[in-house]
């Protein structure tokens, strides 16, 4: 009884791409994306017409180009503040790295000042303390 079952499940499985397959994948009509395309290029075919008709086609080529040319215009004069601004930025920026860095610069000749100080310092008392060490080692030659 299971094998009947299992070679009963297992032929429809295999029938059932074979069914879509003679069907042909189309389904009822035709794809409604295929509708739209039409409807709008039937749109398009019927507003040219009408356009030619009027006369206006050329009006509106015209019109075309002197939105253009103005678009245009306007996006030079953008890009000319766009260049303006990024180099008005620029130089900022610089201006602040240079004065960064020479803050840096200070801050750095500072510190090995004091450094060095520090180690003037320490070699003086280094040396009193040597000859205050042969003073008292040797007492007969500091009388000279």
């Amino acid at each position: 009884m299971k094998k009947w079952l299992a070679v009963f499940i297992i032929v429809a499985l295999a029938l059932s791409p074979m069914t879509a397959i003679a069907k042909g994948g189309k389904g009822k009509g035709p794809n409604p994306s295929d509708k739209a395309y039409e409807k709008a290029n039937e749109n398009a075919k019927f507003l040219r017409d009408e356009d030619r008709a009027k006369g206006k086609g050329k009006q509106k080529r015209k019109r075309n180009k002197k939105a253009s040319f103005e678009d245009e215009k306007e996006m030079k004069e953008k890009k000319a503040r766009y260049d303006e601004d990024s180099e008005s930025k620029a130089e900022k920026t610089r201006e602040r790295t240079e004065e960064e860095s020479e803050d840096k610069i200070e801050e750095t000749r500072e510190r090995t000042e004091k450094e060095n100080k520090s180690k003037r310092t320490e070699t003086e008392k280094e040396n009193d303390v040597v000859k205050k060490i042969k003073d008292i080692l040797n007492p007969q030659g500091s009388g000279e």
